[in-house]
């Protein structure tokens, strides 16, 4: 893609499951530029657009400054599938590509041609030899214009539908690829959490973790003190994991939600450990030094100082303005990370 400094990129959409995030970047001399942010709690649905969701997220878009048809929207995690093929090397000059789509297809018993993929060579450090590892994801083409159908109804152009994953890698590849061994980045969303590794400056695994997102933290508070979502939501954040007092809160209900919290992170923390069993066998005498968060969960008060209690290794919480991003107040939001890789889609994958 050409890309000429000062072009405003598509607007890349985020479609969370309890909020809706934007952007849209400017390419200057000197890096990014945020020119257009918005995020935003849903009223309804919780995947893609529907038909009531969409004036009002144009609504958003056209009071946040926004401007141009041209979007790039991610999948929404219940669509996508992903698998690990293994292939003959690029040297080889088989037909890689080919190869992976039927065997994704046999091992989803879908139809050759009847999902769009996205293929990557998997580096490492240990590999069989006389084969390569790709990382292969799709959504099936009848999810993929699901996905699509709601901005076509009001005039708008998809350009691409993206990964998470590798849309949240764009943004912190600066910051996680910069590190002298693995790095890991964590996405803390509502109903889950994304994994990424890098490892000499690419981003090698990515790996979805269902059972760790803020709905389970959330979901704990309700039962324990019988109350609502959006009680619960708001105890939660109000307390976080390691403040000593929670503000408005008598001594027995912080210390109630201190342990919920805390039981949450060490369950994460456990998850994290075994997904990384993996990553370590692949790179022998590699180790994870430091962990970075992003997401609505990342903002969690005491979470990162938690886990790097319980891990003994760096935890730091990442914005995007950490990462480059320069812009107003919306590059210090640590849940605009995927947006904001969705608007860099086409220029900086950096594979």
């Amino acid at each position: 893609m050409n890309w000429r400094i000062g072009k405003r990129s598509a607007i890349g959409i985020d479609l969370g499951t309890t909020r809706i995030k934007a952007a849209q970047l400017v390419r200057t001399a000197s890096g990014w530029q945020l020119v257009a942010g918005a995020n935003y709690a849903r009223t309804e649905g919780d995947g893609v657009l529907v038909p009531s969701e969409m004036d009002r997220f144009l609504g958003v878009l056209d009071r946040a400054g926004f401007s141009g048809d041209r979007v790039v929207v991610g999948v929404p995690r219940p669509m996508l599938r992903a698998a690990v093929v293994d292939a003959p090397p690029a040297s080889s000059g088989a037909p890689i590509k080919k190869i992976c789509a039927a065997e994704f297809a046999r091992m989803y018993r879908m139809s050759p041609g009847s999902c769009q993929l996205h293929v990557r060579e998997v580096p490492a450090a240990k590999a069989r030899p006389g084969t390569s590892q790709m990382s292969v994801s799709g959504v099936s083409n009848d999810d993929a214009e699901t996905v699509v159908k709601p901005f076509d109804s009001v005039g708008m152009l998809v350009e691409a539908i993206d990964l998470a994953a590798e849309a949240r890698c764009r943004v912190s590849r600066p910051v996680c690829g910069s590190a002298p061994t693995l790095a890991a980045l964590l996405d803390i969303g509502w109903s889950g959490i994304g994994l990424s590794v890098f490892w000499e400056g690419r981003a090698v695994y990515h790996r979805w973790l269902s059972d760790g997102g803020m709905s389970k933290l959330v979901d704990s508070a309700k039962r324990s003190f019988s109350i609502d979502a959006a009680a619960a939501e708001a105890v939660v954040g109000r307390v976080g994991i390691l403040a000593p007092e929670g503000e408005g809160f008598d001594g027995l209900t912080t210390a109630r939600v201190l342990g919920l919290g805390r039981e949450y992170a060490e369950g994460l923390f456990h998850d994290i450990l075994r997904s990384l069993a993996y990553v370590l066998d692949r790179y022998p005498g590699e180790v994870v030094e430091r962990f970075f968060l992003t997401g609505g969960g990342a903002k969690l008060p005491g979470l990162a100082e938690y886990l790097e209690e319980l891990a003994g290794m760096k935890f730091e919480v990442l914005t995007p303005g950490q990462c480059g991003v320069r812009g107003g107040q919306m590059i210090d939001d640590v849940a605009m990370h995927t947006a904001i890789g969705h608007a860099m889609w086409g220029v900086d994958d950096g594979e």
